[in-house]
């Protein structure tokens, strides 16, 4: 009877959500692509400070979150991918990554859990509502 009241959320369920319901599939999308519109928006600071280059990352990192938004899977597995070749490639200049870049790309991690759960649960949803019809 008490059990919502005395039970305790994790604090670090915010960037991974439990993805066994639609709701917590979606969470997990929506920090997904809030990580993408956060990446390209810190690319721009960089393009307008340094190298030009980094708009390109910035329309990348854009573009994969607007796709992202309508639940794809594959652009949260490419944003994931592209990610880890930043992380890897920051990490030959640098011995060391940022704890935003850690977090950012745990975002993208559940965004790629969160779009094939999401994808799962609508496929069974489909199958079963065609069956009792």
């Amino acid at each position: 009877m008490f059990e919502e009241v005395t039970e305790t959320r994790n604090r670090w369920r915010i960037f991974w959500p439990d993805v066994t319901d639609l709701h917590g599939a979606n969470e997990a999308i929506r920090l997904g692509y809030g990580a993408c519109f956060v990446l390209a928006a810190l690319n721009v600071i960089v393009a307008a400070l340094g190298p030009r280059t980094a708009f390109a990352d910035a329309i990348v990192f854009a573009v994969l979150g607007l796709v992202l938004r309508r639940r794809s899977r594959t652009a949260a597995v490419i944003a994931v991918s592209l990610m880890s070749l930043n992380v890897i490639v920051s990490l030959t200049r640098m011995p060391f990554v940022g704890v935003i870049t850690i977090i950012l790309f745990i975002c993208l991690l559940s965004s790629v859990r969160g779009a094939y759960a999401y994808r799962k649960m609508i496929r069974t949803d489909e199958g079963s509502a065609a069956s009792t019809c």
